[in-house]
C-alpha cells in the first residue's frame, strides 16, 4: 500500500514532534523556532491539501456564474466585444477533456475569468449607466464576500484571520 499524501505529513509531523525538536539544544532559540514553523506549516497543510482542489471548482464556478450574471447587464453598449466574450466564459464548463481537468489549467481558467469580471467592471463604471454600475459592484461584492469566507477559512490555522466561520472543507461544503 502507497501511504496517502496525509499519512506522510502525519509522519513528518510526528517525527518532527517526537524526535527533531526535543534533540534541538534548547539554547538555540532560533533552531526551536524554526522547527515550531515547519511543524505548524506542516499541520496547516494536513488542515488543507484535501480542500485544494474542491475550492478551486468551486471558485470557478462562482466566477463562471458571475460571468453569466454581468453579461444580462447591458455592457454591450460599452463594447461589443466583451459582450461576447463575457457570454461565451459563461457558457463555458471546465477546462476540456473526459477526465476531471488539471488543476493548473482549472486555475488558468479562473483567473482569466476573474480578469474578464473585472475588466467588465471597470467598463460598466466608465460608461455605463448609474444602476448598472450599481448592480455589477452589487454581483462583484458577493463573489468577493464568499470568496473572503473561503481565504479566511483556508488560512485559518495560521492564526491571522479573525472569527473564521470553520475549516475550509465545512466553509466549501455550505
Amino acid at each position: 500500500m502507497v501511504p496517502t499524501v496525509a499519512q506522510q505529513l502525519r509522519g513528518l509531523s510526528a517525527a518532527l514532534t517526537k524526535a527533531v525538536i526535543p534533540a534541538l539544544d534548547p539554547a538555540d532559540g532560533f533552531a526551536q523556532e524554526q522547527a515550531g514553523l515547519v511543524l505548524a506549516t506542516l499541520n496547516w497543510v494536513l488542515d488543507v491539501h484535501e480542500s485544494e482542489y474542491p475550492y478551486e471548482v468551486v471558485e470557478n464556478e462562482e466566477y463562471r456564474g458571475l460571468l453569466t450574471r454581468l453579461a444580462e447587464l447591458p455592457v454591450g453598449m460599452a463594447d461589443a466585444e466583451l459582450e461576447t466574450a463575457l457570454k461565451a466564459a459563461g457558457g463555458e464548463g471546465p477546462p476540456a477533456g473526459a477526465e476531471p481537468p488539471p488543476l493548473a489549467a482549472l486555475r488558468s481558467q479562473t483567473q482569466r475569468y476573474k480578469e474578464l469580471a473585472d475588466r467588465t467592471y471597470a467598463v460598466m463604471v466608465a460608461g455605463g449607466a448609474p444602476e448598472d454600475a450599481a448592480r455589477a459592484r452589487e454581483l462583484m461584492l458577493d463573489v468577493a464576500r464568499r470568496q473572503s469566507r473561503r481565504e479566511q477559512a483556508w488560512f485559518r490555522m495560521t492564526g491571522f484571520p479573525a472569527d473564521v466561520e470553520g475549516d475550509i472543507a465545512s466553509v466549501l461544503a455550505s
